[in-house]
């Protein structure tokens, strides 16, 4: 990654409020967090990035992946002058989260990931994973972003979206503006097979963390019990009648949730 690359990124909230920073999820950008972070405002210093290959962060130029990528989010911090802050990631966004946290650790007052897991542990799922994007990823290439996203969406994981009329379309239409080529860059080093294991840091972290999961995303839920139990300073909080996108399900339970982690001390 060239020194010089940049994430695209917007502050709002209050100049000397603690620093919150949003990572998004693969396929979307930082506009997904206006909401809640809007909601925030009057308390929270929010930066929302577009991680590489989303929005309007393309991808850089030469190798790059995890480690590039958490020093461009420190990066953008240093750039917004904060000592430390906090960190929420959703989905790929939470699992960069905890890769930023595992090198930055000293930094870093809160975590708060949603639907989000440590990794893969062994070598072989991680490449069995590694195989699994890279169709994906040429997927994108050669069938296109819209047949990409009804087919992506169309994955169990994604069944409490569909509950409301109209919003899985709505979803597909403002995602739809993304560029396939720089989404399967990144996907290919940001996807799960890339990324190492962070269960044995994960038993040992010191950040106050939130994991938050939806009740009807089985899997995500189980993980996050069974990440809660590997770490004292961690704690759950399962939301009732949502899935894998706690934040667009349940915004306003999910904003309440973040609001009263910070307020604890």
């Amino acid at each position: 990654m060239s020194e010089s690359y940049a994430l695209s990124y917007r502050i709002t909230g209050p100049e000397r409020g603690p620093l919150l920073v949003f990572l998004h999820g693969f396929l979307g950008d930082k506009s997904e967090w206006d909401a809640i972070a809007s909601s925030l405002a009057n308390e929270v210093r929010c930066m929302t990035i577009d991680l590489p290959g989303h929005g309007e962060s393309p991808v850089p130029a030469g190798p790059w992946g995890f480690v590039e990528t958490a020093t461009a989010i420190v990066s953008a911090v240093d750039e917004a002058d904060a000592a430390s802050f906090s960190l929420l990631g959703y989905s790929m966004g939470g699992r960069l989260a905890q890769y930023v946290a595992s090198i930055y650790a000293m930094r870093i007052d809160r975590l708060i990931l949603e639907s989000a897991s440590p990794g893969l542990r062994t070598q072989a799922e991680r490449d069995a994973r590694r195989t699994q994007d890279e169709e994906l990823a040429q997927r994108l290439e050669t069938h296109g972003l819209e047949l990409f996203l009804r087919d992506w969406y169309a994955q169990p994981l994604f069944d409490s979206l569909h509950r409301v009329p109209g919003r899985v379309e709505s979803l597909i239409a403002r995602r739809a503006q993304g560029d396939p080529t720089q989404l399967a860059s990144a996907l290919r080093s940001l996807g799960t097979g890339n990324m190492p294991s962070l269960w044995s840091d994960w038993r040992n972290n010191h950040i106050p963390t939130l994991l938050i999961a939806g009740e009807l995303d089985e899997k995500y839920a189980m993980l996050a019990r069974e990440m809660g139990e590997q770490c004292p300073v961690a704690r759950v909080a399962t939301i009732a009648g949502a899935g894998h996108n706690v934040h667009l399900e349940a915004p306003a339970d999910y904003t309440e949730l973040v609001r009263g982690f910070f307020a604890e001390r």
